[in-house]
This record gives C-alpha cells, structure tokens and sequence, in this order.
C-alpha cells in the first residue's frame, strides 16, 4: 500500500482517547444510577474511573457534558438497533415485535441505563430524550399505519396508537426495573402483545 495513501482508521492516539472515554462514561453510568445527578460529582466520576479531575477534564467539560453524552450514547445505539429490526423482512406487526424485543435485550444488557433513565425523568432527561422519543415514536407509529394497511390491524389512529404502546412499555420497564421481584424484563413485550396488540388484532374485521 502506498505509505502516503490515507485510510479511515484510527490512529493509536485517536483509540486511547476513545477509550478514556468509554472507561469515564461507564464510571458515570454506575454512580449516575446508584446516587442520582445531582447526587454525583465530577470528583467521584474521576475517582471511580481512576482519573485524576484534571484528566477528566481534558476529555469532558463538566458533570452535564457527561450526563448527556451518557444517555445520547445510549439513544444512538437503540435507535441503530431498532432502525435495524423495522428494515428486516415480514409483517409490519412482526417487525415491531422485533423492534420492541432488540430495546429489551438493551436494557437487559445496560441495566445502570434503564435505571438512570427511572430516576431522572423527565426532571434532568426530557430536553435531551425529546428527539429521540419522537423518533421512536415515528418509527411505531410507521409500522401500525402499514399494519392497518396491510389487514393486521383494525383501522386506529397509528400516532395514538403509537404512544400507547410507547407509554406502556416504558412503564413497564420502570416498574420492572425499580422492583425487588427479579421479574424478567421480557414481561414487557409479553405484556404488550398479549393485552394490547391481540385484542386488536381480534377487532379486525370479519374476512380480513
């Protein structure tokens, strides 16, 4: 290859920084869902980390500069992840199954995250969660309306019926999330499919 020829890969410099970062996030992660926002500090951030203050600084300017790449982070990855499953091939509603499954094993997987996001909506989250919930939302919203089309569905209002179930599986997760029963969160799309799109699936017209 020609020494002169520039590629797209990171230098050594470029992936020790990303990874400084990485390690700083997942320290905030863990104090932002045991003590709060408000109850964490730069200092402590550093601290769990192993960073000096002064470090931290270098990659971050402040306690707010971490919370929101934190949660951005995080809304980056399960918007990829359900674009991913609306683009696979099937039924729209199977492909919301899908959809909704891909945000389970997330939180599964991330568990500091669903519980940062319990505790601090909307008081600290609602400005920065704003796209993306309308973005999902949309999403929703998409597949319900080619699901009336196609027959699966009765005919609704698809942004409405798209905020139900956006509502009701955040609920859901919450409550899962803050409770001491250990109850899997695959409750959730259970719960969903089960009592709000099979009793809609059963309203549709007869010889659909």
């Amino acid at each position: 290859m020609d020494p002169d020829t520039k590629t797209d890969s990171p230098t050594r410099r470029e992936r020790e920084l990303e990874r400084h970062r990485a390690e700083i996030l997942a320290a905030a992660a863990e104090l932002f869902a045991r003590r709060g926002y408000h109850g964490t500090s730069v200092q402590q951030i550093a601290a769990q980390a192993e960073f000096s203050v002064g470090k931290l600084y270098k990659h971050f300017d402040g306690k707010e500069a971490i919370f929101s790449e934190l949660v951005q982070s995080h809304c980056r990855q399960l918007a990829d992840l359900m674009e991913r499953a609306r683009l696979t091939e099937g039924p729209p509603l199977e492909r919301l199954r899908r959809m909704l499954a891909v945000v389970i094993v997330h939180f599964s997987e991330h568990r500091d995250f669903l519980r940062i996001h319990s505790r601090e909506y909307p008081t600290n989250l609602e400005g920065i969660l704003a796209d993306f919930h309308a973005e999902t939302q949309g999403m929703i919203a998409g597949l319900l309306a080619q699901a009336i089309e196609q027959g699966e569905l009765p005919t609704e209002d698809p942004e409405l019926l798209a905020a139900v179930l956006f509502g009701a599986a955040g609920k859901l997760l919450h409550h899962l999330s803050r409770g001491e029963s250990g109850k899997p969160f695959d409750l959730v799309p259970e719960y969903i499919d089960r009592l709000i799109l099979e009793p809609l699936v059963r309203r549709r017209p007869a010889g659909d």
